[in-house]
């Protein structure tokens, strides 16, 4: 699946997603091309361990690693099972993912 918004992609790695009864986890990557930033350094690439609860609508991160414009490489572990946020892109990833689990 990709996803693409103005200047901003999103892509699933479809390969990669494992089913662990109701969560899918599997790999996403966003290219940001600098449109967005962290703490004050633009982003060019995003790449994610997500897990997705089919069940129960939720999506989180385990783990983002952010490709800084700099050429530095920031890691970040998050919250996993957040509902998403209707007609985003983690909504869209979450939907495709679990479309055979339905």
């Amino acid at each position: 699946m990709t996803y693409k918004k103005d200047k901003i992609e999103s892509f699933v790695d479809a390969d990669s997603i494992t089913d662990d009864g109701n969560l899918k986890k599997f790999k996403t990557y966003h290219n940001f091309r600098g449109y967005k930033k962290f703490r004050v350094i633009p982003i060019e690439k995003l790449i994610c361990k997500t897990v997705v609860n089919c069940d129960d609508k939720t999506i989180g991160y385990e783990e983002e690693q952010l490709e800084l414009r700099d050429g530095r490489i920031a890691v970040k572990e998050l919250k996993l099972g957040v509902k998403p946020v209707p007609n985003c892109v983690d909504e869209g990833i979450s939907i495709f993912v679990c479309q055979d689990s339905t």
